[in-house]
């Protein structure tokens, strides 16, 4: 069962070593070659103020050693018990680690346009907002999406919006107390969002691509 946000609040205390203003988190279960695409795209941002944080589900020498291997201070590696629950639980481990004011959740299987952090931040130019969309590239072959470009829109549902889709503001994301142990989580983590705090929808350029 998943455990309440709070409770790894309390159990972990991270320490800050790059002062980044976006945390990218990226749960992997030892998928060597997507990570190596993820973790490209996030080094070849234009936007420098990022941390990665890599939360593998289970231990794989490999994907510590490549999470690691450009010895950037900014890219951090963890991993937890193998738990298997879609990578939810190691998205919480990342919140708890991280210390970016926004989020991007970022999985290994996706990649982000090099302008794609700068374009987002640049829509919390306002205290008021706590989340922004941005459109993204859509492949999902197994649920027989073969392409299409993916934005949500006011009072979307499920399958209308993708984690990508999303940057949140780190304490918005803990007063809605994380990830659930749910395949919707992520509908189910922004839809509460969105219905409680000021979100802005950015028509804009496409800032990345779910494989």
């Amino acid at each position: 069962m998943n455990r309440p946000l709070m409770f790894y609040l309390r159990q972990v205390q991270a320490v800050q070593i790059f002062p980044a203003k976006v945390s990218v988190i990226t749960p992997t279960c030892g998928r060597i070659e997507g990570l190596k695409n993820a973790i490209a795209s996030v080094d070849a941002q234009s936007y420098p103020l990022w941390e990665h944080l890599i939360v593998c589900d289970g231990y794989f020498p490999a994907v510590h050693s490549l999470s690691l291997a450009n010895q950037d201070p900014r890219r951090h590696y963890y991993f937890t018990p193998a738990i298997r629950n879609f990578g939810n639980l190691q998205r919480n481990v990342g919140i708890v680690r991280s210390r970016g004011e926004f989020l991007l959740f970022l999985d290994d299987d996706n990649v982000i346009y090099p302008e794609a952090l700068d374009q987002m931040v640049t829509g919390f130019d306002s205290e008021n907002i706590d989340l922004v969309f941005c459109p993204i590239n859509y492949d999902h072959v197994k649920h027989g999406v073969q392409s299409q470009i993916l934005m949500p829109s006011p009072g979307f549902t499920v399958g209308e919006v993708d984690s990508l889709n999303a940057m949140i503001r780190r304490d918005l994301v803990v007063h809605c107390n994380g990830w659930s142990d749910s395949y919707f989580a992520d509908f189910e983590l922004f839809r509460k969002a969105a219905d409680s705090n000021g979100t802005r929808y950015l028509y804009s350029n496409i800032i990345g691509h779910h494989r």
